[in-house]
């Protein structure tokens, strides 16, 4: 019998029960499955206390095998565990040496692997060791299905007939629609159509709620941007500096452009808890570059 894959939601189901594991490789061409599971990680395994000492993300650019296998085998502080999570590690050389870690995992260490826009040949012995002990999940593409609304414009859905995609009746309307919607693990650009029988429950609605039809065919729904968050310790003037330059890259700029001008100007993102100030970059995931590079189109500066 072949074996069941895991689900997105076996995943999160898990972890909201307290069952961790010593690895996540969470790997495939849907970055959001993949952000939606190791976000939740990050922000729910540990307190706000236990991040400061516990919590590191590094990105695969920036780090090798030797960097990450050592980060894993700190022991938390003042903690139950710690984590660590390593974005972009489709950059990582060699990260099949992975595996002699994960021979004898340290069990208080979750270890989250965040792979993009492709996968580990399951046939190599790094898939089989994180199987052993972890998670090794596969965010697959969801197909488009030619939904009955307009694309995204300027950061707004716009809406029209009441058909298309589940996700917009649920953030229009919140709990107005009890139509037994599972919106949990759904994005607005990754859902599928509502079913005929959605579809007559709608349509019924509408009829017994005309207001909330012209309410629904006029509104437009805003939608939230992603943030990235770069953790550095620099002065007013260093800020002052790097604003200018980024200025010059807006509304193109992606985040290993960021990187260059970090780099170029001898800055460098410190471990989160480190830093005096936060640059936000805010950007939407379906606007990406050739690279699959998210393209942001504005940024900010948090002082701590």
């Amino acid at each position: 019998m072949a074996k069941q894959e895991i689900t997105c939601d076996d995943i999160l189901r898990e972890l909201k029960a307290g069952q961790y594991r010593p690895i996540y490789y969470l790997m495939g061409e849907e970055p959001y499955y993949i952000d939606l599971i190791s976000d939740y990680i990050t922000d729910n395994v540990l307190n706000e206390t236990e991040k400061e000492f516990n919590l590191t993300v590094v990105y695969g650019a920036d780090v090798d095998v030797a960097t990450i296998i050592n980060a894993a085998k700190r022991y938390p502080m003042m903690s139950e565990h710690q984590v660590v999570v390593v974005k972009e590690a489709q950059n990582i050389r060699n990260i099949d040496e992975l595996s002699y870690y994960l021979q004898k995992p340290l069990l208080s260490t979750i270890l989250v692997i965040c792979h993009k826009h492709g996968v580990l040949d399951k046939r190599k012995k790094l898939a089989a060791e994180i199987e052993k002990s972890g998670i090794l999940f596969e965010s697959r593409k969801v197909k488009e299905l030619h939904p009955k609304y307009s694309p995204f414009d300027c950061d707004r859905l716009h809406k029209g007939e009441p058909i298309g995609v589940e996700a917009v009746l649920q953030k229009a309307f919140n709990n107005t629609f009890k139509f037994n919607m599972e919106m949990s693990t759904c994005d607005l650009s990754l859902c599928q159509h509502v079913t005929k029988a959605v579809m007559r429950k709608i349509e019924k609605y509408f009829k017994e709620h005309p207001d909330d039809e012209i309410k629904f065919e006029t509104s437009q729904l805003p939608v939230p941007p992603n943030v990235t968050a770069i953790h550095l310790n620099i002065d007013d003037a260093q800020r002052d500096h790097i604003s200018s330059l980024l200025n010059i890259e807006l509304p193109n700029l992606t985040y290993p452009k960021v990187k260059e001008i970090l780099s170029d100007n001898g800055l460098t993102e410190v471990l989160c808890g480190a830093e005096n100030t936060l640059l936000f970059l805010y950007g939407y995931s379906w606007e990406q570059n050739e690279n699959f590079d998210m393209i942001y189109s504005k940024y900010d500066f948090k002082r701590k």
